[in-house]
C-alpha cells in the first residue's frame, strides 16, 4: 500500500514539475515574441511564436487538470488550443474560483512585462540609443 502512495506522490511531483516547465515555456515564448517583433518582418516567425504560445497555454491547462484529477475532454483541449487567450482565464476562474481571476491578472501582467522588456532590450541592442530618439 505504501508503494502505491509513493507512486502517486511521485506522479504528482512530476506533474507539478511539468506545470512549472510549461509555464516557463510560456514566458520564454513571450520573450521570443518581443524579440521577433523587433527583428523580424517574416510572418512565419510570428505565426510560429503564436503557435508556441497557444501550445504552452493549452498544454498547461491539460496538465493542471490532470493534476487536479479533473477530466479535460479532447474537444475542450482543441478549443483551448484555438482560443487560448479566452479559454485559459476561463479555466483558471472555473478551477480556482476568484483566486483564478487574480492568477489571470498576475500572469497577464507578467506576460506583457516580459514581452515589452524583451522587445525594448532587443531594439536597444540591435539599433542602439538612436532607436529611442524622438
Amino acid at each position: 500500500m505504501a508503494a502505491l502512495e509513493s507512486m502517486a506522490e511521485m506522479t504528482a511531483n512530476r506533474t507539478s514539475d511539468l506545470r512549472w516547465l510549461i509555464a516557463l515555456g510560456f514566458y520564454i515564448a513571450a520573450a521570443l515574441g518581443g524579440l521577433t517583433e523587433a527583428l523580424s518582418q517574416n510572418a512565419l516567425v510570428h505565426y510560429l511564436d503564436a503557435l508556441l504560445l497557444a501550445c504552452s497555454a493549452a498544454g498547461w491547462c491539460v496538465v493542471d487538470a490532470r493534476r487536479r484529477d479533473k477530466t479535460f475532454p479532447w474537444a475542450v483541449q482543441f478549443l483551448t488550443l484555438l482560443f487560448w487567450f479566452v479559454a485559459v482565464p476561463i479555466y483558471l476562474i472555473v478551477s480556482r474560483g476568484w483566486r483564478g481571476l487574480g492568477w489571470t491578472l498576475l500572469n497577464a501582467i507578467g506576460f506583457l512585462t516580459t514581452f515589452v522588456v524583451a522587445n525594448l532590450a532587443t531594439y536597444y541592442v540591435a539599433f542602439g540609443p538612436a532607436a529611442f530618439a524622438p
